[in-house]
């Protein structure tokens, strides 16, 4: 019988997208991750329908478990992360730091062009300092490279954090050159940084 009663849970195919949405952002603990995962799975299957639900209403989302859902869907969607980039320059806020933050998890290297458009308006500074850390690209460096020395304690934080998630190998130089920062964050970030491994 309970094996039955979390079947009946899990999501139909056929149900509509704002119920599959629903599913897909629920919590994954217990009986539910069954079917947080066939939720997930049915959204990709169903992308072309769900992709302009979600743009219209899902992209600007404070919650982190509908973000969940919609990286889940990233992660599998290159039409989605595509649809993505039209919205950096929405003008909710909120849509395009979300979609900012979306496409650099998939480490889209075209990100780059469009970070240096928002970083050159001074628009959303610290949403694309965090995104550069998912670009593997000399440019994405670069970028970083202009913040190193910031005034600002928490956009030269962020950088130092970036550089260490950063794969390229300029990345790592760069930050060690942040060694006589003033800011404890930074220092401590620095005191943490893994041994750097062989390629």
């Amino acid at each position: 019988m309970e094996e039955l009663a979390e079947t009946a849970l899990l999501p139909d195919s056929t149900d509509s997208i704002a119920d599959i949405f629903a599913a897909a952002a629920e919590w994954e603990v217990g009986s539910a991750v069954q079917r947080v995962r066939k939720a997930r799975e049915i959204l990709i299957q169903r992308a072309e329908e769900a992709i302009p639900y979600i743009l219209e209403n899902k992209l600007n989302t404070r919650s982190g478990l509908e973000y969940r859902a919609l990286e889940a869907l990233a992660a599998k969607s290159q039409s989605f992360v595509r649809q993505l980039y039209p919205k950096l320059s929405e003008a909710d806020s909120l849509a395009a730091k979300n979609s900012l933050s979306l496409i650099a998890g998939v480490g889209d290297s075209l990100l780059v062009y469009e970070v240096q458009e928002l970083l050159a308006q001074d628009k959303y500074v610290t949403a694309c300092l965090s995104a550069l850390s998912g670009i593997k690209s000399a440019r994405a460096v670069e970028l970083l490279s202009q913040y190193t020395t910031h005034p600002s304690e928490r956009y030269r934080y962020i950088v130092a954090r970036s550089l260490m998630l950063n794969k390229h190998p300029s990345a790592r130089p760069l930050l060690l050159t942040m060694q006589g920062d003033s800011s404890f964050l930074v220092q401590a970030l620095l005191r943490n940084l893994p041994p750097e491994t062989s390629p």
